[in-house]
């Protein structure tokens, strides 16, 4: 049996569309000759010269950067990474894309399902700004090509197959075509003998009726249209001068408007942003019969989690814990430290019965192993304690460990205040989480991150917030509706602005963003700030409260935390 060999199908680039396999290990990539994989070089699709470099070792294939130039493995950019199956590379912001397989046969073949998956991801990165006419064709060729190429016999064998029943098709339906024009043709010339005909005979009749009545139109026509002018032209001269008064009046009110509406969006992001902090939890999973944590399974040889093993879990051991991460945002409501956001935020199995799958439906319990607050302008993350969540609502509330006193407070609308469709709303919020912080800095700034975080997801967080990368997104939008207690708005947000301020014109907060619609984009949802202000006045809100299948760091056996 042949040894295994990586097998590299350029998907963009000036070797578009070929398949290569080379033999060497390790295997070079870039522009210069010597380059095992050399990719001429282009304007358009960009390279280095020796940018990247292939390597096996002990059957598992590596990808490393040789120049500061990216790349971006799977749409995350890596300095070196393990390689899988299937994997997208891309080399460079513009530069060609490749996929990278494994294989053990002399001569690589596809089979159907990685032939159109090839075709798809070659037709989407090479039509990106074409019509989806282009895209289709661009994927029909690939395919067609690719299969004849590279497709297994019995592949090419059905392609055969497929294109003679094509041809026999083609050539009926071209006699029929054919058959169908003469016929046309006939009918067609019928018609217009017919309609030639009758056409001759209306203009001879419409003629004499002209004549016979021309004259006295005429004069009539002439008089009318003298008096019509004159009267015409005092009517515009009057609608041009409304005209002007009522547009200038509306362009100073439209002025004035937003004047007032840049106005509040500075007070508000300048007043508040640096109460609205982001959340980052860490759920690991614990069997409080064995008195441990599932935790990866440790490769013996390299000592790092086994994480291509069939069973890479088990309970108890040296590796890391096995974690589930959530994040969010949230806001400071009071001097005391205790911060707003969603339940689903803080409890991420709340109306999720899929979470933790399958070690809390296995009856193990959910342990926040990490559980931050990060602000903007601070140096170091604070921890959190939830302290309290409604009982209908997607609302929890938390509390700072300690309390900065440099944190401002949210001021929070009186909820027996009306509010009223058409209010402008402005949110503030993390939207898409820790990979929206990230994308939002310097390409330099994200990468210094990921070099200094060294032992995970806990780590990057907190080297974000030492280099004071953590600042919230602010939109502005309108409030369209007001229904079934919660409020509907256009303010753009996405998955991890959840828990964010929602303000009105005032410059306080009327609600926490909750959802946002899957079937319409530019609708998204927020409970009302009475039913927060409803849970801070329930009780006692300074003590931990846990909720199933939670339970409590403090509560678990001394040295196993």
């Amino acid at each position: 049996m042949s040894s295994e060999h990586p097998v590299l199908f350029c998907l963009s680039g000036t070797l578009k569309g070929a398949t290569v396999t080379p033999r060497e290990n390790p295997i070079m990539i870039g522009s210069a000759t010597e380059c095992s994989v050399r990719f001429p070089p282009s304007s358009t699709r960009p390279i280095e010269a020796r940018h990247a470099e292939i390597s096996g070792r002990e059957g598992r294939w590596f990808i490393r950067s040789l120049t500061d130039a990216p790349v971006i493995l799977n749409d995350q950019t890596v300095q070196e990474a393990e390689l899988q199956q299937n994997d997208l590379v891309r080399l460079g912001e513009n530069g060609p894309v490749l996929r990278f397989r494994v294989s053990r046969s002399r001569r690589p073949t596809k089979t159907f399902q990685q032939v159109v998956a090839d075709a798809t991801s070659y037709a989407s990165e090479n039509s990106r700004r074409g019509t989806r006419a282009s895209r289709m064709t661009s994927f029909a060729r690939q395919i067609v090509r690719d299969a004849v190429a590279n497709g297994t016999r019995r592949l090419r064998i059905a392609l055969a197959i497929m294109g003679v029943i094509i041809v026999a098709l083609g050539v009926v339906l071209a006699q029929a075509i054919v058959e169908s024009r003469d016929t046309t043709r006939i009918l067609k010339d019928r018609a217009d003998t017919a309609s030639e005909t009758n056409q001759r005979l209306l203009v001879l009749l419409e003629e004499g009726r002209a004549e016979h009545a021309g004259l006295a139109r005429r004069l009539d026509d002439e008089i009318r249209k003298q008096l019509r002018g004159l009267v015409e032209k005092d009517l515009e001269n009057d609608r041009i001068l409304g005209d002007l008064a009522t547009r200038a009046d509306r362009m100073s009110k439209r002025m004035t408007a937003a004047e007032d509406l840049a106005g509040v969006a500075k007070r508000i992001h300048k007043d508040f942003h640096a109460g609205v902090c982001f959340i980052y939890v860490g759920i690991a999973f614990y069997s409080e019969e064995k008195e441990q944590f599932v935790r990866y399974v440790v490769d013996p040889v390299t000592g790092e989690p086994d994480r291509r093993s069939p069973n890479p879990f088990q309970l108890g051991g040296d590796g890391p814990k096995r974690m589930e991460w959530v994040s969010g945002s949230g806001f400071v409501v009071d001097k005391d430290g205790h911060v707003v956001s969603n339940r689903h935020v803080v409890d991420p199995w709340y109306e999720d019965d899929a979470f933790g799958e399958p070690f809390l439906q296995r009856g193990l319990r959910a342990v926040r192993d990490v559980f931050i607050a990060c602000f903007p302008g601070r140096e170091e993350p604070i921890p959190l304690m939830r302290v309290g969540a409604h009982r209908d609502a997607d609302i929890a509330i938390l509390k700072l460990q300690p309390m900065d006193a440099s944190i401002p407070v949210l001021p929070l609308a009186d909820p027996k205040a009306a509010i009223a469709a058409g209010t402008d709303v402005y949110l503030l919020g993390y939207p898409e989480g820790l990979r929206g912080i990230l994308h939002k800095l310097p390409t330099a700034e994200a990468k210094a991150v990921f070099e200094r975080s060294k032992d995970g997801r806990a780590d990057l967080v907190t080297n974000l917030v030492k280099m004071k990368g953590i600042d919230p997104v602010f939109t502005m939008g309108g409030l369209s509706n007001i229904s079934d207690g919660q409020l509907v708005y256009d303010a753009v947000t996405y998955s991890g602005g959840s828990g964010g301020p929602l303000f009105n014109d005032s410059g306080v907060v009327i609600g926490v963003n909750t959802a946002i619609s899957r079937q319409f984009t530019g609708a998204n949802y927020g409970t009302p700030i009475g039913l927060v202000c409803e849970l801070l006045k329930s009780g006692d809100l300074d003590k931990e409260v846990v909720s199933l299948p939670e339970l409590s760091k403090s509560a678990l056996p001394p040295g196993n935390k």
